[in-house]
């Protein structure tokens, strides 16, 4: 089984004055990736792929922390 995740709410783009590949999570966002977390932790997850885009491999994190995987 595959599980595709879109990356969770990463902060504003329009006020956001770094590089896109470095714009982070919004305060939802880090809400909405514990919530992927708890619901994919029950699931047989046995690696996590994900775009270097900083809001991506925030996404995963939780659940990477909950399983003890790397994120590839």
């Amino acid at each position: 089984m595959i599980y595709l995740v879109r990356h969770a709410k990463a902060g504003e783009r329009r006020i956001w004055e770094g590089n896109d590949e470095e714009r982070p999570l919004s305060k939802h966002g880090w809400k909405q990736s514990e919530a992927v977390a708890r619901r994919l932790a029950a699931k047989s997850v046995s690696s996590l792929y994900s775009s270097p885009y900083l809001r991506c491999t925030q996404t995963l994190q939780p659940l990477a922390d909950r399983l003890s995987l790397d994120i590839t």
